[in-house]
């Protein structure tokens, strides 16, 4: 029986992940605000938890209701058969968005629906279970809009950006999630070299090898639906399948020239102990050096880059102006180039004193950002 399926993303990115659920195989794809819909059989769902890589996280549907306030709210939560989707003994975390007139609060709102889950299981067994927050077996999603509410499982049970390969951190990191939004972006041939000149502790280049080898960015993740107790044996057996097929399906040879450097050799380390953990190291071309000062790459490449800002830069405000007017003028020099650059920094734009090409809003986590295309020429 086919099964609904919403999968978040980014923040104005609705329209790359269509294109990678119809890239892995999905169906039933229906653009909605924050994310997409799909539908199919519980396996689509696995799928989708292996194999996408722009997606925050992927929620298998249970219920949509008339919701206006908490009683309402409580009855619609409590009334679906959660003694077959949690066991007593295991941990649950409710997390909420969104809200009503009489449901202003998604604390409250997270707390009433807790309370409609626990009393239910504990009426039909006699006990219930405990909540987690933070690693929970089962993770449960209530999202208020419009009067109604949709009651859904975290498939995963954590962000799909928590790849499992950053073993080392640096400051302000890119979520993997966004990195591979802003990949996309690029429309990225795989022919051309790719280069991250600042680039931190290397999601950029990491994500860019892991696409380009066609490895599974869920491979080594903690799924939470395998501790559910509708996860069948059928199910888990189809998740071997998935898993063995994603494998064989690796890329290993004539991958693409991949470079990633940055002046600090620390940070650079870093990067490197990443790539090496994302297992994709010997595909990525490490270089010590200042983007600023660097001659630049001749050969036509895809240069894409989320550079330092405010007190990365060093918070002094002449610092941070000098900085971007170099920035600018290097960029310059890259003719012939496709160039990205992503700022949280609302000043790049006049500071750098280039004419971009287009421009995108996006989100890095709280952050508004800015992912700005030049063309030099």
């Amino acid at each position: 029986m086919d099964q609904n399926f919403f999968a978040s993303c980014v923040q104005g990115a609705e329209n790359i992940l269509v294109g990678e659920c119809s890239d892995v195989g999905l169906s039933g794809i229906e653009k909605r605000s924050g994310g997409v819909v799909f539908q199919g059989p519980f396996r689509d769902g696995m799928r989708a938890a292996l194999w996408l890589r722009t997606a925050h996280r992927v929620f298998l549907s249970l219920k949509t209701f008339p919701c206006t306030g908490p009683d309402e709210l409580y009855d619609g939560v409590h009334a679906l058969d959660w003694e077959d989707l949690i066991r007593p003994e295991q941990t649950l975390a409710v997390d909420a968005v969104g809200m009503t007139p009489q449901l202003k609060n998604t604390v409250f709102t997270g707390q009433r629906t807790k309370d409609a889950i626990v009393d239910r299981i504990r009426e039909k067994e006699g006990r219930r279970p405990d909540v987690a927050p933070k690693k929970p077996d089962v993770a449960v999603f209530v999202h208020l809009t419009g009067g109604r509410a949709r009651i859904s499982l975290d498939v995963s049970g954590q962000s799909l950006h928590r790849r499992g390969y950053r073993s080392v951190q640096v400051e302000a990191p890119l979520k993997e999630s966004l990195a591979a939004t802003i990949l996309r972006w690029t429309e990225w041939d795989m022919k051309r070299p790719l280069i991250d000149p600042m680039c931190g502790g290397g999601t950029l280049a990491i994500e860019a090898a892991l696409w380009s080898q066609n490895r599974p960015p869920g491979l080594h993740q903690r799924h939470a639906f395998l501790k559910w107790p509708s996860c069948t044996d059928e199910h888990k057996d189809q998740w071997r399948e998935l898993c063995a097929e994603a494998l064989a399906g690796i890329r290993r040879e004539d991958l693409p020239i991949i470079r990633a450097a940055d002046w600090n050799r620390k940070t650079l380390d870093a990067a490197k102990k990443n790539a090496k953990a994302a297992g994709v190291a010997a595909n990525i071309q490490f270089l010590a050096e200042d983007f600023l000062n660097a001659p630049p790459c001749i050969e036509p490449s895809v240069i894409v880059t989320n550079p330092p800002y405010g007190n990365r830069v060093g918070g002094n405000r002449k610092q941070i102006e000098s900085f971007f007017r170099r920035l600018g003028q290097t960029i310059r020099n890259y003719k012939g180039s496709d160039v990205f650059v992503l700022s949280g920094n609302p000043d790049l734009h006049n500071l750098s004193g280039m004419r971009y090409d287009t421009k995108t809003e996006l989100m890095n986590g709280s952050i508004p950002c800015e992912l700005f295309y030049y063309r030099p020429l």
